[in-house]
């Protein structure tokens, strides 16, 4: 009974962190959307954005190390639903931004939500924790897969606000506002995940602390190939991706054809994130990782070869299936060769590689 208890409770939870992950992921698309928009309508150059999206990758980048450290301290869910609540703030910051026409604070709010977006993410962390070693690649393709339905939803939620206003901004500020609803949902399924992940590794694992976390990372040779495994995969997947709008385009594709060639990418990013995952825990991380590289790998060179349009969107799904292996058997990698106490530091550094 005690067994079939904490099945139970690891399955409630991952879906919880499943549908934060969801809620995060379609807060990012809206963004992905609006902030290149929103710099222009601010007075923003092209070039700068065009740079919309790397304003929140640096938020992430600075802060993620530190926050998975945080996490290890006083757990996975303040962090997890710190950081919902740091992205409504955020979401409020650019609203305001938006009224006021003010350029540098909407920029300072796309990098506070990338902090916000960095803390989310560590559902994977909470998802390690409260699984088993075996089964730990299931549980991070279970998290995945709650990407898509964000991914999904987002076009609803764009195209039900752009048409109430003649102002575009206007029509913006309302996807951030409900968006902002978003995030105080994130907040309260984040909190309905109990009992503690870190508390039930620590109880199930029952770990010494080393007190040297830092240095068995860097000096893990196993924890530098996952970790380096996720920065070339995330490497080539955004540079394939920044590059193959304009190729296209200078192609003469038209949009609906570029749409249709990235939604097929991002079906290959998260629809078989579950199979994906079974597939590390049967054959192994490494394996999987080394696959994932190939695949992307693979789509890349197809790129280079043809234009077609069959080419090239087999090609983006490669790349997107490639980086999904790379992304779930890697993160399993990192938390079965860590204790709870150091798991979240270890994943806030290679995020941070990434």
């Amino acid at each position: 009974m005690k067994i079939a208890s904490l099945r139970l409770t690891a399955a409630r939870n991952t879906g919880l962190l499943a549908a934060t992950q969801a809620l995060n992921t379609l807060i990012v698309q809206v963004l992905v959307v609006y902030a290149p928009i929103s710099i222009l309508l601010l007075g923003g150059s092209p070039s700068l954005a065009g740079l919309g999206m790397a304003f929140v990758w640096g938020g992430r980048l600075v802060s993620t190390l530190q926050m998975g450290v945080l996490m290890d301290r006083v757990g996975r869910r303040p962090v997890i639903a710190g950081g919902m609540g740091l992205a409504a703030v955020s979401l409020s910051i650019a609203a305001l931004a938006l009224s006021s026409y003010r350029l540098i604070l909407f920029l300072s709010s796309l990098l506070l939500y990338g902090v916000a977006r960095g803390m989310v993410e560590f559902t994977r962390v909470a998802v390690a924790d409260i699984m088993p070693p075996e089964r730990r690649g299931f549980g991070t393709g279970v998290l995945l897969t709650g990407s898509i339905a964000g991914t999904l939803a987002a076009p609803l939620l764009i195209y039900s606000t752009s048409q109430l206003h003649a102002s575009t901004i206007s029509n913006i500020v309302d996807s951030l506002n409900y968006a902002i609803i978003l995030a105080a949902a994130g907040i309260a399924v984040a909190l309905m995940v109990w009992p503690e992940p870190l508390k039930v590794a620590k109880q199930l694992n029952n770990p010494a602390p080393s007190g040297l976390a830092g240095l068995r990372l860097v000096a893990n040779p196993a924890i530098m190939m996952a970790v380096l495994a996720a920065a070339v995969s995330t490497g080539v997947m955004v540079a394939v991706m920044s590059l193959n709008t304009v190729v296209m385009y200078d192609h003469h594709y038209t949009a609906v054809e570029i749409s249709t060639v990235v939604m097929i990418h991002v079906l290959g990013m998260y629809a078989f994130s579950i199979p994906i995952g079974r597939l590390s825990d049967k054959y192994g991380r490494v394996a999987l990782m080394m696959a994932g590289l190939g695949l992307e790998g693979a789509g890349t060179l197809m790129i280079l070869v043809s234009d077609l349009f069959p080419v090239v969107a087999t090609a983006l799904f490669l790349v997107g299936l490639g980086w999904s292996a790379v992304w779930v058997s890697s993160s399993a990698y990192i938390a079965d060769l860590t204790t709870p106490s150091e798991r979240g530091g270890a994943t806030g550094f290679a995020d941070a590689a990434t």
